[in-house]
């Protein structure tokens, strides 16, 4: 087994060689699919290469990672294209059975409802800012506090009475 040679990079586009599986071509088919969604390793073994080859690459090359990194961005928005449309389709919820009687298939509802909660898991860790949970926080006064400063008087310059 021949040993593999190093790749020159020159402005932002990765020279390939026969032994490179990683080559531009395979490159643009992976990122297309990474941008509408596919999982990394789906999308690499459809390209010709593995998920360790493409990762070994990403951390080799930065402007792989900018390409891979705004993949990934428009992959989250397909994630949420996806979710309308898991949420819309009711095509299967119901069926009718030998009877002529018409029943939910709760089974389709909640591998819908699982569909949608795991993109949209996925959406929030990867992107919390744009799709995570808004957090709230309420300040409030503890009611011993809230005695305290009831019993403050302006004449002892903010002490208690009888302090």
């Amino acid at each position: 087994m021949k040993p593999r040679k190093k790749k020159a990079e020159t402005a932002g586009v990765v020279e390939s060689e026969s032994l490179d599986p990683v080559s531009e071509d395979n490159l643009k088919t992976f990122l297309a699919d990474i941008a509408i969604g596919i999982p990394v390793r789906r999308a690499a073994s459809a390209s010709g290469f593995s998920a360790e080859q493409f990762y070994r690459r990403l951390n080799e090359n930065e402007s792989i990672a900018q390409r891979y990194a705004r993949a990934k961005e428009q992959a989250l928005e397909a994630m949420a294209d996806d979710i309308l449309s898991i949420a819309d389709d009711g095509l299967n919820d119901t069926q009718v059975d030998e009877e002529g009687n018409v029943r939910t298939d709760h089974d389709v509802i909640a591998r819908s409802k699982l569909r949608i909660d795991t993109r949209k898991w996925i959406m929030a860790k990867l992107a919390p800012k744009k799709y995570g949970d808004k957090v709230q926080t309420e300040h409030s006064v503890s009611d011993g506090l809230a005695d305290l400063m009831r019993e403050l008087d302006g004449g002892t310059r903010g002490l208690p009475k009888g302090a």
